[in-house]
């Protein structure tokens, strides 16, 4: 009984793996990235690197500022006798701000036209190969751009850049996965005398996250997991007797934030038939964050105040279901139900259910896989020539999120 139980995980492991899925394959079966076995785990589970070397990547969404395609991605394999996985990826999104955990920015950008920053994400980086027993995976994340003026007796200068360093280990056999990783961060904002505008006083971030597959019969898989996230992050106006009129939010001399989550959960793979797999998800987040700011300029007479917020779930659901239509295509169904209780000091509490759901196609062609994210308006109205329905590409997007794999092998 025990070898046909192993036998049975092996299978299910290498029917995630051969599925070769995307980030919108676990979306759309309810956002269960973390209890699936998929490349896009890659960007969660660094030791999951190893397992997809020779695979291209391709996300797109519609409206993104540099076109339509999101980011692109290469596994790149080389060697023989010891084998190693380079991961290069690219994306189009927009510039990456320095924000606190509420999602404020920590500086308003006064140089450009428009103000801002230009793009600056650089460069995902993803290496992984066998260590002694294990799997072992390495992510540097870098974001970087700045600003800067070249006029006579003008010395203004805006900069951000961001590191997140990450490393991961998998077993061989695929039945657990650990990963931790930490963002360091920095701005500079100088007005034309070269002075500080804006300084920033701490900007780190780390987070440590487990996953564990058992085996419960042929059919049931159980894979508990836990997360735990925490970081801080601050700005001053070292040389400036009062702020920049900027925000009232932020009006303040000084801002720290700090922030911690955790998360347990217990996921469950189901495969009632060999071309059907449903999966649950269940547990508790808790994320509390709390900002504290110096609200008086007068240097007499400083005052401090703070703003603590609390969100916990209890519980989150995560369910989704693949299955066959036609060896060519999968259809796809997800949904997520998350039971929030919301408390800030002095301020507004909600209790509140925040439900949604999704619907999506796999289509497979040889060794190209394509994953839609689809509204569901398409289902219902139907394409325009059909239904003479408003739904046409000039008023609707078919899918929200495409992706699309190549196996180079």
């Amino acid at each position: 009984m025990k070898r046909v139980l192993t036998v049975g995980f092996v299978l299910l492991l290498v029917m995630s793996a051969s599925s070769f899925a995307t980030q919108t394959r676990v979306l759309t079966m309810g956002q269960n990235g973390t209890i699936l076995v998929d490349d896009a785990n890659v960007m969660e589970f660094y030791g999951r690197t190893f397992n997809y070397p020779d695979i291209a990547v391709a996300d797109f969404v519609p409206g993104e500022p540099s076109g339509d395609m999101l980011d692109f991605g290469i596994n790149w394999k080389f060697g023989e006798d010891k084998p190693w996985v380079l991961g290069t990826y690219f994306s189009t999104e927009a510039a990456a701000n320095p924000m606190d955990y509420y999602g404020n920015n920590l500086v308003t950008w006064d140089m450009g036209t428009p103000p801002g920053l230009p793009y600056n994400r650089r460069l995902d980086l993803l290496y992984g190969r066998l260590l002694g027993t294990v799997n072992f995976g390495f992510y540097l994340g870098y974001i970087n751009s700045s600003r800067s003026s070249d006029v006579t007796d003008d010395k203004s200068e805006e900069k951000f850049n961001q590191y997140k360093v990450g490393l991961g280990l998998t077993s061989d056999k695929g039945d657990w996965d650990l990963a931790v990783a930490a963002y360091f961060g920095s701005f500079s904002d100088k007005d034309a005398a070269g002075d500080d505008v804006t300084e920033a006083d701490g900007y780190t971030d780390f987070y440590a996250r487990g996953r564990f597959f058992y085996q419960y019969n042929p059919t049931l898989t159980f894979v508990p997991h836990g997360e735990v996230t925490m970081g801080s992050r601050g700005r001053v106006y070292p040389e400036l007797a009062a702020p920049p009129a900027i925000d009232p939010a932020l009006d303040s001399t000084a801002l720290k934030s700090s922030h911690t989550m955790f998360e347990l959960g217990v996921g469950m793979h189901y495969t009632p038939a060999s071309n059907v797999l449903a999966v649950l998800d269940f547990g508790f987040q808790l994320d509390s964050k709390k900002n504290e700011k110096t609200d008086n300029h007068e240097a007499a007479d400083p005052k401090t105040s703070e703003v603590k917020q609390n969100e916990l779930v209890l519980p989150f659901w995560k369910i989704g279901l693949e299955a066959d239509v036609f060896s060519w295509m999968d259809v796809r169904f997800g949904a997520i139900s998350n039971w929030t209780s919301f408390k800030q000091e002095e301020g507004a509490k909600r209790s509140y259910a925040s439900n949604d759901t999704y619907l999506g196609f796999g289509f497979h062609w040889g060794r190209l896989h394509v994953d839609t994210y689809t509204d569901p308006e398409l289902v219902i109205d139907g394409f325009n020539f059909i239904s003479g329905s408003n739904y046409d590409s000039t008023t609707r997007n078919m899918n929200f999120m495409v992706s699309a794999l190549y196996e180079m092998f």
